[in-house]
């Protein structure tokens, strides 16, 4: 059976809503630290505890750390090609997961 609204029904949309934008923002922002703050934390204790040098966490860090160093550099290319009819920034995505 379909789904019918009523006339009134507004979604609610980010360029509508103020709350919103704040939550999804907190939200992107709490999942972006969650993985950053497990390898700098969870997985650099768990190689040092298992015996792997310093200089092999350090470089375990500095690599898995690589996207956010250039981020300045990327984020601009990927805010300058924005005409896809999937919309603003989802090929990106859509590319980045897919290697996975």
């Amino acid at each position: 059976m379909p789904v019918v609204f009523s006339s009134s029904y507004n979604p609610l949309t980010l360029t509508q809503s103020r709350p919103l934008r704040y939550g999804v923002f907190f939200y992107l922002y709490v999942m972006q630290g969650i993985p950053s703050g497990f390898y700098l934390t969870a997985l650099a204790n768990y190689f040092t505890a298992d015996g792997v040098g310093p200089d092999v966490v350090g470089s375990f860090i500095a690599l898995f750390g690589l996207p956010w160093t250039f981020q300045f550099i990327w984020g601009p290319v990927i805010n300058h090609f924005q005409g896809s009819p999937m919309g603003r920034r989802k090929p990106w995505v859509v590319v980045w997961v897919g290697q996975f």
